[in-house]
């Protein structure tokens, strides 16, 4: 899923929970989120935009709806409970191997590593962590949505987040990570399901999801340590650069900058 930390009932009760910083300045020196690092592998990804995030803090019309951070949580519940009560994942989370133990996830203030050669602070929070039965890890991240090959962009921003957590945990002790896997927990909300009267009950209706593993090569030393250098590159920038023709935030920006003037 997304690299979410609920924080408390505010955002909750306004339909809106803030997210894990995506990047910013500690103790002068730039710190960046896996998320937001997985940005910069994207094939949407715009040098203007990325200089405004890494320099504006708490951006306009970012809000977080509640709802993703709940079903995130209680997703990783499900999972970790019936590891604990089980002694194994869920069925359809054997195709990510032969674990053995359930390694809760560190918090993400805590699961963080310096690039020795930019100075770079990269940080993240895995939703589930495992240890293999040789001894190595897997690293999962849950994606509430339907998987489609077509969204190369997409895919290609979530290898590089699970490369950072995968870069992040080798330098932290849980090494090697000789498995990557992306979960997507598709809704089942065709008009056929809707259809069927199990979903109805006393209190509510139930939704299923149906969960599809997708495996992503463990390559952190390939792919992480450019992303960092791009980075630092761009937030040693005195001004923003040029944007990425076409693109669509640098568009938008440009108007709501002339319609306040």
């Amino acid at each position: 899923m997304t690299e979410t930390n609920p924080r408390g009932a505010a955002g909750e009760s306004a339909g809106f929970q803030d997210r894990e910083p995506g990047a910013g300045d500690s103790s002068g020196g730039l710190t960046i989120a896996a998320t937001e690092l997985g940005y910069y592998a994207s094939f949407g990804f715009c040098s203007r935009c990325a200089w405004v995030r890494l320099h504006v803090k708490d951006l306009p019309f970012q809000g977080f709806p509640g709802i993703f951070s709940s079903i995130d949580r209680y997703n990783k519940l499900l999972v970790q409970n019936h590891f604990l009560r089980e002694g194994r994942p869920p069925e359809w989370l054997a195709a990510i191997g032969d674990v053995m133990e359930f390694v809760r996830p560190p918090h993400w203030s805590a699961f963080k590593a310096v690039d020795s050669q930019t100075g770079v602070t990269v940080r993240g929070e895995a939703d589930a962590i495992f240890r293999c039965a040789d001894g190595s890890y897997a690293i999962v991240d849950y994606k509430t949505t339907r998987y489609n090959p077509a969204y190369r962009s997409m895919f290609r921003a979530y290898r590089a987040q699970l490369n950072t957590y995968a870069y992040i945990a080798e330098r932290v002790g849980l090494s090697p990570v000789s498995r990557l896997s992306l979960v997507y927990m598709e809704p089942a909300t065709g008009e056929k399901t809707a259809q069927e009267p199990k979903w109805v009950h006393g209190q509510g209706f139930s939704m299923d999801f149906h969960a599809r593993v997708v495996p992503v090569d463990p390559e952190p030393e390939r792919l992480i340590p450019p992303l960092l250098r791009q980075a630092a590159r761009i937030y040693d920038m005195p001004t923003p650069p040029p944007g990425r023709n076409n693109c669509r935030d640098c568009e938008a920006m440009g108007r709501l900058l002339a319609a306040i003037r």
